[in-house]
């Protein structure tokens, strides 16, 4: 239970939207939406006294806030009327501006940001460029669209930039991008694969970075950086409403809901499973050592939900 006074009351429908959780396991981010308006809060789980408003903390009114470097206490700050990008944090509170002309961005570690913007570009175009430092280095060029896929990793000591939109039908993966140019002359990277998912709208990595998903509804791709092999598939498995998205069960499986169980699958669509049942409203959350499953499920009478715990190994195993 947080403060009451930590968030603004209103009437009408509302709805709370996780961020992101921070790097010590004790905070996470917040998005409290009502009334056609939003607000930040960081939540301390283990202290909820603790817990904070970030838009009366940092005076600002942000369309969206995200944490830098996975802090809990330090923020990346974007108005999407102005396109401006601003950083700030609990103990210097006072937004410092970043970048302007922004359409969209993902951010890096404590001073890299992917981002979309039409700055000098013409008409009906956006540029992709990646700001690492006082550098900002160019990536590629796109028609304008509405949905950017932007993401940054780090596997096996490779940073991997991954950048597409959803008119192209192409999702592009790109291995040691500043590297690459910076060997070339300052020339654009050259992307090490391309995931071709129609319409794509959702990019993920996975938990341990080695694969990075694309998807549109049923339709897959996805590569895997260690073997560098990709793969397309279509699953047959529908997904319950109102759930859009699969997530990454862990390294290398992906799960969603479908016909009210648990389904898990294999990067490749392999090693198919269908678990316990659940509802799609509520995401399975799984043990950090892969023994249960927890699911939300309907109840015997509505509005009645059960918390269901699965083992997923045998007596023997377990």
């Amino acid at each position: 239970t947080i403060p009451a006074n930590l968030i603004t009351q209103a009437s009408g429908p509302q709805s709370w939207k996780m961020v992101s959780w921070a790097s010590d396991n004790e905070n996470v981010l917040l998005e409290h939406l009502f009334a056609g308006k939003s607000e930040f809060v960081l939540v301390n789980r283990t202290a909820p006294s603790e817990s904070r408003n970030l838009n009366t903390v940092l005076g600002a009114q942000p369309t969206k806030l995200t944490l830098k470097d996975n802090k809990f206490d330090k923020y990346y700050l974007y108005n999407q009327s102005t396109r401006s990008l601003q950083t700030a944090s609990i103990s210097e509170p006072t937004p410092v501006a970043v970048l302007e002309n922004v359409i969209s961005y993902k951010s890096y570690g404590n001073d890299t940001v992917l981002y979309t913007t039409d700055s000098d570009q013409p008409p009906g175009t956006v540029a992709v460029r990646l700001k690492s430092g006082t550098k900002t280095y160019n990536i590629r060029k796109f028609a304008a669209g509405s949905n950017y896929l932007l993401d940054l990793a780090k596997y096996s000591g490779d940073i991997y930039l991954v950048a597409g939109s959803s008119n192209l039908g192409k999702v592009y993966v790109y291995k040691d991008p500043i590297g690459q140019i910076e060997s070339k002359a300052n020339k654009i990277p050259t992307p090490e694969y391309v995931m071709r998912v129609n319409a794509a709208n959702y990019i993920s990595f996975s938990n341990t970075a080695q694969f990075i998903m694309a998807q549109n509804g049923n339709q897959y791709g996805v590569y895997d950086f260690e073997n560098e092999r990709g793969y397309n598939y279509t699953t047959s498995q529908p997904m319950d409403a109102p759930a859009i998205n699969a997530f990454w069960m862990d390294g290398s499986r992906m799960t969603y809901v479908s016909g009210g169980k648990t389904f898990i699958f294999d990067y490749d669509y392999t090693n198919q499973q269908f678990l316990s049942s659940a509802s799609s409203s509520y995401l399975p959350a799984f043990s950090s050592n892969y023994k249960f499953v927890y699911t939300m499920s309907p109840g015997a009478t509505a509005p009645q939900i059960n918390l269901t715990e699965t083992s997923l190994r045998t007596p023997e195993d377990n």
